[in-house]
């Protein structure tokens, strides 16, 4: 069994004087064998914050 699953959220907050954003991005793999085989797990992330005044 093999499974592929990519998460993507942006949060974005604004304020008196203040505007945030920020991305995180994962992707996920999973190779399951059936018992007694061999599985292999691979995850990576990415995030970002900018912030700047308005």
């Amino acid at each position: 069994m093999k499974v592929n699953k990519a998460v993507s959220k942006r949060i974005r907050i604004t304020g008196k004087g203040v505007n945030l954003v920020g991305d995180t991005n994962a992707a996920i793999v999973v190779n399951a064998e059936k018992k007694g085989g061999h599985s292999v797990t691979h995850a990576s992330s990415r995030q970002r914050v900018t912030q700047r005044r308005g």
